[in-house]
Order: C-alpha cells, then structure tokens, then sequence
C-alpha cells in the first residue's frame, strides 16, 4: 500500500468530534476489509520494532513497538485528519485483526489493553496461527508452497552473524525472512508468513535453528541455518578421481622408457 491511498472516513467535523469523543465506537471511520488489509501490511512494513525497556518496571520487551510511534505512522499510511482517528484505525487492527497486543499494560493500567496513543505502552505483533481475522486456512497457505521455498531459499541473507560474544556461521535471521516473505506478497500478515516458514521447515526440513529446537519465530534474535538437500550436496573428490583424466596421458609418456627398458636391458 502506498501512502497515497486514502481511506474512506467521515470529513465533517461532527464526524470528527464524535470520533475525538469515542474511540470505541464504530461510526467514526468506515474502513473496508480490503481497506484494514492493506494497513495492516503496511504498518507491519513501516513501524520500526526494537528492545525497549519499561521505567517503571526496568522489565526488557523484546521486538516491541511504542503506541504513539504506531499512531504518528497510522496517521501518515492513511492520511486521517487527525491522531484520534488514526488511533481509531490501530484499534481497528488490533481488535478485528488481532494484529497486535499490549505488553505492558498491567504495569500502568490494566484496562488500557487497546492501543494508546501513548509512548509508556508497547506492543508486539502477534504470531500465532490465529492471528487476523481474514478465515485462510492451512489449505490456502499452502498454495505454490514449492515456489515460496524456492523463492526463501534464493532470498534469505545468509552470512556469519555474532551475539552476545559468539559467532554463529552462515545463517539467517528469522525476523529477516519474514521482511522477505512480506516483500513477495507471499501472505497478508507476518503471522502469516511465520505459519509458512514453519511449513516449510517441517515439509522440506529446509532450515535448523543454529542453537536450541524451536518452530521458526519472527524474531530479531532467532538464528537459522539452511539445509541442502542430500541430493545437492557437492562431494569432495578423491585423490583418485582427480587423477583420472590424466591417467591415459601418463601411459603414453611411459612407452618410450618401457621401449628403451626392454630393448637395451
């Protein structure tokens, strides 16, 4: 979705009051699914995930997203009038997709779960099978399914990477293979591609996770490591097999001395 799509929502300033008023209600904006889709994808392109760590606990979340950085980019994918109505439209995701959810609430305000326009609240994109709304099933994300490992195994970026002290050689990240899935539309939603990713793990045993056993995760931190197929392994030659094609050329160098051997001894 580019940023110059618009999504349909009230201009008069009723409207606008009303939605200033009450962020729950449904009357406020008026989005169509294929409307939700296209933000939902383009929030999970654009908002930037990282650690962050709570003040008032000092507790550390992992892949997070602040409420108010999600508002300032909802605003600006979707052109709405204002911040309440692009917080509208992030409770919309939230609520009807199940996009996201709230990490630390409870250590502020138990009854804010709903996106806040709010820099004190992060949020993680959920990764479960259930994620959205949209009713695909396994049999759907199936489809093309050895175009999609063909085209993961070509895309992810394999070289050495380090944490925490320790170098891991030539694997991939698992939140970097997502970013690729998403890139080749190959599903709506990262959950999505996570189902997929961990269909292909299991059906072409086409990855390993370089430290632990876990499904494959969209995660910063998650290092995998591609698996060739037996049949594709190259097999390190022997001595013999390197010297074969030269074994009639040595013959014939050694038929004069046999020549001269048996003539002059």
């Amino acid at each position: 979705m580019s940023r110059g799509v618009t999504f349909a929502h009230s201009t008069t300033s009723a409207a606008r009051e009303a939605a200033n008023a009450d962020l729950n209600g449904t009357g406020s904006i008026h989005m169509t699914q294929q409307q939700l889709d296209e933000l939902a994808q383009a929030l999970q392109f654009s908002v930037g995930l990282s650690d962050r760590k709570c003040k008032r606990t000092r507790k550390k979340y992992r892949n997070v997203f602040c409420g108010d950085e999600a508002v300032e980019i909802l605003q600006q994918l979707g052109r709405f009038q204002s911040r309440d109505e692009a917080l509208q439209a992030g409770r919309l995701l939230q609520t009807n997709m199940n996009l996201f959810e709230c990490v630390n609430a409870k250590h502020h305000d138990p009854a804010h779960h709903e996106l806040q326009d709010d820099k004190r609240f992060f949020y993680q994109f959920v990764t479960n099978a259930t994620a959205g709304t949209r009713g695909k099933t396994d049999e759907l994300l199936k489809q093309n399914l050895d175009d999609k490992m063909r085209v993961f195994q070509r895309g992810v970026r394999v070289k050495d990477r380090s944490y925490r002290l320790t170098t891991y050689k030539q694997c991939f990240i698992g939140k970097e293979a997502v970013d690729l899935m998403m890139k080749h539309k190959m599903a709506h939603t990262r959950a999505e591609c996570v189902e997929i990713g961990r269909l292909l793990q299991q059906k072409y045993n086409l990855f390993v996770p370089v430290t632990g056993v876990h499904e494959f995760e969209d995660d910063a931190y998650k290092f995998y490591r591609l698996l060739l197929p037996q049949k594709d392994k190259v097999k390190t030659p022997s001595f013999l097999d390197e010297i074969k094609p030269a074994i009639p050329l040595i013959l014939l160098s050694l038929v004069p001395a046999i020549v001269v051997y048996y003539v002059f001894y």
